[in-house]
């Protein structure tokens, strides 16, 4: 039969056998706090321990820690551990802390709830519970399995007159009373081979193929010695500086190459335009007797029409945005009701107004030199299509956008009759105060809201230039040919 505290623990509390509880007269009591020894059955002095008697159950998995005298915990621990096994962590804290009883740590009580219910072998799981014979524990009774204390006269325990197993150890490696225990061998770490192909698989799952990388020692490089034969047997790589910086990453500028084509197709037919134009002229110059060179005898070039983009105002004597005050508000930034610009004009409002924006572009030279150039782009007003019929029959190709109040007579003499076809090819910009509720039926014609406050002209800057940002934009990706 074991005498070892820790299995007579497990053995009652897995079988449902009775512990007993004893005070220091042997009285039987209820609770942990007023026992102060504890008996397993058959209730004889050598299965009976006083209650701060260790175990060999490790407190927390330190099976392989260098220290001498490991930590343990110790029966009184273990069985109040046990008992409230279904009881939350914070009540089982507060219990502990009220009953004087030291407590199990979070991360090992499931595991001494599951050994002490019977639950695996007898000698644990390895790196919880010290072999039998084994090393010694920390703490009083370290070198012993547990005391046994001996009847009194009386029927009394007596701690005092209890014998003590023995130690197992030779005298000469016995640690002397008050020593230091010496110092046991660290454990070497040996990694498991089945984890290591586990967590291979799956990284190259996730990142690819695990390849080899290694570089040549500066010996071996000026010894010509090189590590490429040996890395191409299983699968490796040789990498140096240039290799690492380079990267191993394809750039695909598919995106890139989408986004110019337009342009890049654009300008190639303005070359094949000029070519022809320059061949047509040469020609007429021959037949005319007029010279075709430069003084230089360079071939002269021919001349390229701009083609500046357009916008559409309505004829609207209710729209904001009149022939009286356009210029003043896209150039200026100043917002002039249409009524009093056309009684400061004096005069009738002419049919086309040419509007100046000034554009902040960089080049290679200027971001070399850290500052940006400026330059204005030139812009024409209409009010209609008599006016937009001056610029030839390409016009509708340079009209970039048509400002709108809603009323859809204004687009019956355009080229697009129908709103919704019409703000496909060109910008819709719907001009209303910001007081104004919105226009659901606006809304579903594709346009942009350019509102205007009747009495703050302060936030007339921030507006316009939001109309000038988004029409760039707008020409940048539909009518990139266009000189603006």
């Amino acid at each position: 039969m074991t005498t070892d505290p820790l299995l007579l623990l497990r053995s009652a509390l897995s079988t449902g056998n009775k512990i007993n509880l004893l005070d220091a007269s042997g009285t039987e009591v209820f609770s942990l706090t007023s026992a102060s020894t504890i008996a397993f059955p058959p209730y004889s002095p050598s299965t009976t321990f006083p209650k701060s008697t260790p175990t060999r159950y490790l407190t927390g998995a330190v099976a392989h820690s260098s220290s001498g005298a490991r930590p343990t915990y110790d029966l009184q621990t273990l069985l109040h551990a046990y008992l409230l096994r279904d009881s939350p962590v914070p009540e089982y804290m507060k219990q502990s802390r009220e009953g004087g009883v030291p407590f199990v740590s979070v991360t090992d009580r499931r595991f001494v709830v599951e050994y002490l219910g019977g639950k695996g072998s007898e000698e644990g799981e390895e790196g919880r519970v010290l072999p039998l014979g084994g090393a010694g524990v920390a703490g009083e009774g370290a070198a012993a399995t547990g005391p046994t204390p001996a009847k009194r006269e009386g029927g009394d325990l007596d701690s005092t007159t209890a014998p003590t197993a023995t130690d197992s150890r030779p005298s000469s490696t016995r640690p002397s009373d008050g020593a230091a225990p010496s110092s046991a061998k660290k454990a070497r770490f040996v990694p498991n081979k089945e984890d290591q192909e586990k967590v291979k698989r799956m990284m190259e799952t996730i990142q690819g193929p695990v390849w080899g990388v290694e570089v040549a020692s500066s010996e071996q490089q000026q010894g010509g010695v090189s590590k490429a034969a040996a890395l191409d047997k299983v699968g490796g790589v040789t990498q140096n500086r240039v290799t690492v910086l380079a990267g191993q990453r394809v750039n695909n500028f598919e995106s890139v190459r989408a986004l110019v084509a337009p342009r890049i197709k654009l300008s190639r037919d303005e070359e094949n335009e000029r070519g022809a134009a320059a061949s047509a002229a040469a020609k007429e110059s021959a037949a005319s007797g007029a010279p075709t060179t430069t003084a230089g005898g360079q071939p002269l070039k021919p001349r390229k029409k701009a083609l500046n983009p357009i916008i559409i105002i309505s004829p609207s004597s209710t729209a904001l945005i009149s022939m009286h005050n356009v210029r003043k508000l896209l150039e200026e930034s100043i917002f002039v009701h249409p009524e009093e610009a056309r009684i400061q004009a004096g005069t009738a409002a002419e049919d086309m107004v040419q509007v100046s924006h000034a554009r902040t572009t960089s080049s290679i030279s200027s971001s070399l030199n850290g500052q940006q150039e400026a330059r204005k782009a030139r812009y024409f007003v209409v009010d209609g299509v008599e006016a937009l019929a001056k610029f030839g029959p390409d016009a509708w190709d340079r009209v970039v956008c048509v400002m709108t109040t809603g009323q859809e007579w204004q687009f019956r003499p355009y080229k697009w009759t129908e709103p919704k076809e019409l703000f496909h090819h060109v910008k819709g910009v719907f001009v209303q105060w910001t007081t104004d509720a919105p226009n659901e039926k606006v809304r579903k014609w594709n346009v942009n809201e350019l509102r205007i406050d009747p009495s703050k002209r302060h936030i007339d800057k921030s507006t316009v230039a939001g109309f000038w940002r988004e029409l760039e934009a707008w020409i940048a990706l539909h009518k990139p040919g266009l000189t603006y």
